[in-house]
């Protein structure tokens, strides 16, 4: 049962999580500066979210280090399941209802449900720490979004997400016509600006 299956760590996964959309990409592949550049501010801005967390370096770094945690928790549970099939090997050469048969019988169904025990105990654990982490970018965009949209006299800035449509994949389909912004003018993209004031705060934390 290989952990990784339990213990998702990429970022797709855990966008799930907090509840907001992954990949997208304006039609440039390069969000605009803002909307300093309209003339009058529009009460209304746009932000790419899945473009700031697959560009903010921090989010980047953690999921890294996270990754790293999951592939030596894997390495764990393959060295656990290979003791518990050398086990099994010499269960086959043992007599049937001996004393040492029933033993490592019971030994192997312990640890097989020990090791199923710790599986799961250790998929809470990782998927709590990357809820965690993504809360905590999430958490930073909105302070970066309300540090732009205050003194530009912005009343909301939405979600939106324009990724490439799979035309062969119906549940792809199906979510680009389930997006809420058919349309929008770019220049109301602020995603850029935002993203570069998450990372002047990052640079500046201590």
């Amino acid at each position: 049962m290989p952990v990784k299956r339990y213990l998702p760590y990429c970022a797709a996964a855990m966008l799930a999580i907090v509840v907001v959309t992954v990949g997208g990409r304006n039609r440039a592949d390069q969000p605009s500066a803002g909307v300093d550049d309209i003339g009058n501010a529009p009460l209304v801005a746009m932000l790419n979210v899945g473009y700031v967390f697959e560009n903010y370096p921090p989010l980047t770094e953690a999921i890294l280090e996270r990754k790293a945690e999951v592939d030596e928790a894997e390495a764990a549970v393959r060295a656990r399941q290979q003791e518990i099939e050398d086990k099994r090997a010499q269960l086959a050469v043992l007599e049937v209802g001996s004393a040492t048969h029933t033993a490592l019988t019971k030994d192997i169904a312990s640890a097989f449900a020990q090791l199923t025990a710790d599986v799961e105990v250790q998929k809470q654990l990782f998927l709590r720490k990357e809820a965690s982490i993504y809360l905590r970018v999430f958490e930073e965009m909105e302070a970066a979004c309300e540090a732009y949209a205050r003194p530009r006299g912005l009343g909301m800035i939405m979600r939106f997400n324009d990724a490439p449509v799979d035309r062969n994949d119906p549940q792809d389909v199906l979510r680009c016509l389930n997006r809420p912004i058919i349309w929008h003018d770019g220049r109301l993209d602020i995603t850029r600006a935002v993203l570069e004031i998450m990372k002047a705060n990052a640079a500046d934390a201590p």
